[in-house]
């Protein structure tokens, strides 16, 4: 919880708006990158995970998407979208799934559209996997 602290005070002392992790769930909640991919919003961010990338020990090291988990993300991330939720595609070069805005978490509009998206959640977190 520290080094999480550490990251996103760093963070903030580079302008962006990045919360403490959640204590409870001992994560990010809602951390999401601003933007799309090439937005100087993106750009922002991105330099300043670079400038705090030292005191970054605390994330995991994801695989590449395949093909197959890709499309499964992003028909979830779509059904999200469906439902008013804002959320970002998956990564495919870092295994990130897309997540969902922090005030559509807040509000409860990401509670209430994974609901009506479980189906292609299921599918999301199953993909590519043995069955």
């Amino acid at each position: 919880m520290a080094a999480m602290r550490a990251w996103a005070q760093c963070m903030r002392d580079q302008g962006m708006d990045v919360p403490d992790p959640d204590p409870v769930e001992g994560k990010f909640i809602g951390l999401n990158p601003p933007g799309s991919k090439d937005s100087p919003a993106r750009q922002a961010y991105e330099r300043a995970e670079e400038a705090c990338r030292s005191l970054d020990t605390f994330s995991e090291v994801a695989e590449p998407m395949t093909e197959e988990q890709l499309a499964a993300w992003r028909a979830y991330a779509q059904c999200m979208r469906d439902q008013g939720v804002r959320m970002n595609d998956p990564d495919p070069a870092t295994g990130y799934p897309p997540l969902p805005d922090r005030q559509d978490i807040r509000s409860g509009l990401a509670d209430r559209a994974t609901q009506v998206c479980l189906v292609e959640l299921d599918a999301a977190r199953h993909a590519g996997k043995q069955r």
